[in-house]
């Protein structure tokens, strides 16, 4: 019983009420436009990913732990597996510009339950679209990689920072959603490019 007391005290943090609560809506609206296969195999990409992040978050706790969303993106920072996951952080950057014409809760079900899931839920339509992005998205793009750069270092020499910087990715990600194109908008080739040279340079 003793061991189970930390991770009871998660029900009074409000920051895993409203991770929770976003993570449901946006469940919620994918649930609504799916098929029973394609929730079969979300369910099921769903249940190993977080088999995996329920067993950290109890060991964490154990052990004391009070920062659960920081300190766990530290731990992935460390080495030997530090560049295995900021390489998949780009991508998620990559992805975030990619399915800018999906729904919104595709994007908030990857980042807070799990990204293989969000897209089994709701796989890209490919429907003809417009190849521009919209200035916003360029922009955001560009600093979240530079964002996913930083991290691995802050991770061990300033835990504020890390913090700050690790919540403005994960805003920088959706915010173009709702920011204006500022009359701009580039090829969208053009901006993978870009993107793939700035990933391929921090390797």
């Amino acid at each position: 019983a003793a061991t189970k007391m930390p991770v009871q005290d998660l029900l009074y943090d409000w920051q895993v009420w409203c991770y929770f609560a976003v993570l449901t809506w946006a469940l919620r609206k994918q649930l609504t436009r799916t098929s029973a296969k394609q929730a079969s195999i979300a369910a099921a990409l769903v249940a190993v990913t977080w088999y995996y992040i329920l067993r950290y978050t109890t060991a964490y706790k154990a052990r004391g732990g009070d920062n659960l969303f920081d300190d766990a993106y530290a731990d992935v920072l460390q080495a030997p597996h530090d560049r295995n996951s900021c390489q998949l952080l780009t991508w998620v950057v990559v992805a975030a510009l990619w399915c800018r014409h999906e729904p919104a809760e595709l994007l908030w079900t990857g980042m807070l339950g799990a990204m293989s899931a969000a897209f089994a839920l709701t796989p890209p339509s490919f429907q003809k679209r417009s190849t521009r992005v919209p200035l916003a998205y360029v922009v955001c793009s560009v600093l979240a990689l530079l964002a996913v750069q930083r991290l691995p270092q802050l991770a061990v020499t300033d835990a504020v920072t890390f913090g700050v910087v690790l919540k403005a990715l994960h805003l920088l990600l959706v915010a173009p959603r709702w920011l204006p194109s500022f009359g701009r908008s580039f090829d969208e080739a053009g901006v993978y490019a870009v993107l793939g040279v700035l990933i391929a340079w921090r390797r």
